[in-house]
């Protein structure tokens, strides 16, 4: 029989393997947090290094570097959008010219389309592809610049009645100008002293092309049309330039012009002063992956908005350009841009629909699913991802392109049940 100095010796001993066990069980289960922790996926965010001091401007350089903002809103989208569903049918297609359409403007009545040079992508890339008639898209003109590269951005110029090219991804800068009637094309500028990168931006008031570069940092140059002189401002920009929009604004004291530019995956975005080129203000709004087509729609004689859309998160972001006050707005899905077609925000949805938000009510989304009932498109499974929208002015007929690989251009007619 144990004596109770024993059996007190045994309890004691047995609660030591008990609280012993404990530490140890205690021990890996932190370590197995710790790991967790460690190997985590992180949210997407590309950061942006702040701006290098300011450098002495040199004529015709102007620099400025004003700070850059990181944007303190949380990422979760604000707006939530009540949804109507509807049809995008293909009613006629134009032959197989192209692929991988990048930049596009309506001007004149006709659609002038350019393209990435994107790997299996079988046509070249400084090919410039025109539709003629809107309303008959199976018979394009096709055009080949004088020099290699991408047509990745193009602008229409009102005031002037011409289409502005930039020919990107050749370790240059290089400009053209095509008359919309004769579809004669002259070069603007050609110099290997800025490297546009592979997929930069260019807007224009009718008196300059301004543009971006699609580089690290960014460098934001002007050029005059009538003679081609070039300046430039390497200072303070975001990185990767994407996307560009321009802004005029009358007062008593003068004309302000105002540059907006995006910066494609390094999610920057800058309001920048036309004539010095020097940074106004600038923010960062991560994750996106900004797209190249951003609208700027006035809402005053002092500013307005300019929308991008997200290429790797459901959601886009409306930008008040007086302010910088940004917006997130649920999306079914990721986006390749918006478009302004008169008070209408079109967004090409990456899932293969056609999103309309009409009178630029964030609130209210009309989704059209894009089918072909008579040759359906061979997406291998995959969404058939529309990327470029362009619009008829005087019918509001609506086409699009597809990033996909499925070629050439296709109309659709849009409803609903």
């Amino acid at each position: 029989m144990k004596s109770t100095a024993s059996r007190s010796r045994s309890r004691i001993n047995k609660s030591r393997r008990i609280y012993l066990r404990a530490g140890i069980l205690g021990i890996i289960l932190i370590a197995a947090i710790c790991a967790y922790w460690c190997f985590l996926p992180r949210p997407y965010v590309v950061a942006v290094p702040p701006p290098s001091k300011a450098q002495p401007a040199k004529s015709p350089v102007a620099s400025s570097t004003p700070p850059f903002k990181r944007h303190p809103d949380p990422v979760i989208p604000a707006l939530h959008p009540e949804i109507t569903l509807g049809t995008a049918r293909v009613i006629s297609s134009s032959p197989k010219v192209f692929a991988y359409a990048h930049g596009t403007v309506e001007a004149d009545g006709k659609f002038f389309v350019g393209m990435s040079n994107k790997s299996g992508n079988i046509y070249p890339p400084n090919q410039l592809t025109i539709f003629g008639d809107e309303d008959d898209i199976s018979k394009p003109v096709i055009i080949t610049l004088p020099e290699w590269g991408d047509i990745q951005t193009m602008v229409y110029d009102d005031m002037n009645d011409k289409v502005y090219i930039e020919l990107s991804n050749n370790s240059a800068l290089k400009l053209y100008v095509v008359n919309p009637h004769t579809y004669a094309i002259a070069t603007i500028l050609s110099t290997t002293t800025v490297d546009a990168g592979r997929k930069p931006a260019i807007t224009t008031d009718g008196e300059y092309i301004y543009g971006i570069t699609d580089t690290a940092p960014s460098t934001v140059y002007k050029v005059k049309i009538s003679d081609g002189s070039l300046t430039v401002n390497t200072q303070g920009h975001v990185f990767y330039g994407h996307s560009a929009a321009i802004a005029k604004y009358g007062s008593a004291q003068g004309t302000t012009t105002e540059l907006y530019f995006g910066g494609g995956m390094g999610n920057g975005f800058e309001k920048t002063n036309a004539l010095t080129l020097a940074p106004i203000s600038a923010i960062q709004v991560a994750p996106c992956a900004m797209s190249d087509d951003m609208p700027f729609v006035r809402t005053s004689g002092s500013g307005g908005y300019v929308y991008i859309g997200c290429e790797i998160v459901p959601y886009g972001l409306r930008i008040r350009t007086s302010d910088m006050r940004v917006e997130r707005f649920s999306l079914p899905g990721a986006s390749f841009g918006f478009f302004a077609f008169g008070t209408d925000i079109y967004n090409a949805a990456q899932d293969g629909h056609i999103d309309v938000f009409l009178n630029g009510d964030l609130r209210f989304l009309s989704r059209y699913k894009v089918t072909d009932e008579k040759s359906p498109f061979d997406t291998k499974g995959q969404d058939l991802e529309v990327n470029e929208l362009l619009r008829e002015p005087s019918t509001g007929k609506i086409y699009f392109t597809a990033w996909l690989g499925i070629p050439g251009l296709h109309e659709v007619a849009t409803s609903t049940p």
